[in-house]
């Protein structure tokens, strides 16, 4: 490697482009004491190049590259936007919906209103949450502690938004 953090370079990336990023283990192969991974770096359920290491974060770096080879060949401007400056780096495999959430509002300059509320079972009490979003008031969604219940609702926020639909288990 070159001295470049491509995970690094690829979270910034995402995060700058309100992207949803993770990797997805694709195989390892060979004996214990001689193993290679392999890895993928998927954005917005878009798969890109695998990268192959002697460790699972030495196949990461590379699956990062192989993302930011791809993403600089579909758009030249690319490399230079993506090096202009550091941001504060997170974890995106599991992403921050409410801070994106957040952020599309600075960004749309539009008010993001959380309205939580506990509703109280027979055996137990159940936490809610639904946003409010430029005046549009999305459904609730439910958990079992305040931040699992604005987590969901903000990912129902997101999913609206997107245009994801997601079957529900009750569905079925």
């Amino acid at each position: 490697m070159d001295g470049d953090n491509y995970v690094t370079r690829l979270n910034e990336f995402a995060q700058k482009t309100c992207s949803l990023l993770h990797y997805e283990d694709l195989r390892s192969d060979g004996p214990d004491h001689s193993k290679t991974f392999t890895k993928r770096a998927v954005i917005n359920g878009h798969g890109y190049p695998s990268g192959v290491g002697k460790n699972k974060k030495e196949a990461k770096q590379n699956a990062a590259r192989q993302a930011l080879a791809s993403l600089e060949l579909q758009d030249p401007v690319f490399s230079m936007e993506t090096s202009v400056e550091p941001l504060y780096q997170r974890n995106v495999s599991q992403p921050n919906l409410i801070c994106w959430l957040n952020e599309h509002g600075q960004k749309n300059r539009i008010t993001i209103k959380p309205v939580e509320s506990t509703r109280m079972g027979p055996n137990n009490t159940t936490q809610c949450c639904y946003f409010v979003v430029g005046g549009k008031e999305y459904p609730p969604a439910y958990g079992r502690t305040k931040k699992e219940a604005k987590e969901e609702a903000a990912r129902l926020v997101y999913n609206d938004i997107f245009g994801i639909h997601q079957v529900n288990q009750t569905d079925n």
